[in-house]
């Protein structure tokens, strides 16, 4: 109906209300952040939510997409966590279950990634 540029999930169900217009349960990410990697959609606003559930982790990540299709999720860490191995384990997995992207993690301290404004979240460094 309106051209935001957002990615949404569509309901079968019926609104409470009456309308008969599809319901939207959520956004999903926008389509001007998508990035193709391995013939997979990726949507940097996935990764944020595993990053934001985490209470280890500051809420701050990039993306780097480097070679074919490697990709790294750099994502700062509170200064007080110590279990990293498992961190990163969790990490991973989670990042797997919902994109089906195995990644590689990097851990980096509290204030590392750099942003003003509205913070750059890929960092597309392939060759195309």
């Amino acid at each position: 109906r309106y051209r935001t540029g957002d990615i949404v999930e569509l309901l079968p169900s019926e609104c409470s209300c009456g309308l008969k217009t599809p319901k939207v349960s959520r956004i999903k990410g926008r389509a001007d952040e998508m990035v193709k990697v391995r013939g997979i959609s990726l949507y940097p606003k996935i990764i944020e939510e595993v990053v934001s559930s985490m209470p280890e982790l500051t809420g701050e990540y990039q993306i780097e997409l480097s070679n074919i299709d490697d990709i790294t999720v750099i994502v700062e860490v509170k200064k007080w966590v110590q279990e990293v191995d498992r961190l990163v384990n969790e990490l991973k997995s989670k990042i797997k279950e919902l994109t089906l992207l195995n990644v590689a993690i990097k851990l980096v301290d509290e204030g590392k990634i750099e942003h003003q404004g509205k913070a750059k979240r890929v960092l597309d460094l392939r060759r195309l």
